[in-house]
């Protein structure tokens, strides 16, 4: 999302505190203008553009056992601004501490088309990003550190159909160690939806709400 790699050292990253920046609903994921180059030049992400998704994390350790008392909660969106992408998320911890993180990439008119975007934190960060879209549904991505160039963190989305039949997102992130697999992530996320207050709500408050449209 990115997948923070739970052994990070807290010391090691520094994001703003929490979430309300990227849960707005006056930001717009794909421009009018812009709309028909993003879809050319990011296929995948434009499906995406302009949706909050959050959901939780199974996490799994490197012995393949799933570590059910762990819990994780986390949100991402996806933004495109001509040639330049945003991605922001959060990660939510069991002891309530949440981190964000924006990456920005971009595209360049003078450079010959890649498959791969670097992406970059907005913010010091020690992590960047290599993106791949596969297909018309699947996002790569590697984490690599900056300090060492070694890839730390592997996942996939996928575009998929939950069982109520409405878009759901998976992903699967695999944590990378000195000696291999650390651990792993497989996360479920759905659409968060903004919705208008009702006529005879707006005499209280005029502040609509976001609300999970693929609750079961």
């Amino acid at each position: 999302m990115p997948s923070t790699k739970i052994s990070y050292p807290s010391n090691k990253i520094s994001y703003p505190q929490s979430p309300p920046a990227y849960l707005s609903a006056e930001l717009t994921g794909l421009s009018e203008g812009d709309s028909k180059e993003g879809l050319l030049l990011y296929p995948v992400i434009s499906r995406l553009a302009g949706k909050n998704y959050t959901g939780t994390c199974k996490y799994i350790n490197e012995d393949l056992v799933h570590l059910s008392k762990l819990k994780l909660f986390g949100g991402v969106r996806w933004d495109i601004n001509g040639r330049e992408v945003t991605l922001s998320s959060y990660l939510t911890f069991p002891n309530g501490n949440t981190r964000e993180v924006v990456m920005k990439g971009c595209r360049s008119k003078d450079e010959k088309y890649t498959p791969v975007l670097t992406m970059l934190p907005e913010q010091e960060g020690p992590i960047r990003m290599l993106v791949s879209e596969v297909g018309a549904d699947t996002i790569l991505v590697n984490e690599v550190e900056m300090a060492t160039g070694n890839v730390i963190m592997t996942c996939s989305t996928t575009i998929t159909c939950g069982v109520d039949g409405k878009e759901e997102l998976v992903q699967v992130s695999h944590e990378v160690g000195e000696n291999g697999i650390e651990g792993h992530q497989v996360w479920k996320l759905t659409e968060l939806k903004y919705v208008e207050p009702k006529d005879e709500d707006r005499m209280g408050s005029l502040d609509g709400k976001f609300v999970d449209t693929t609750a079961r």
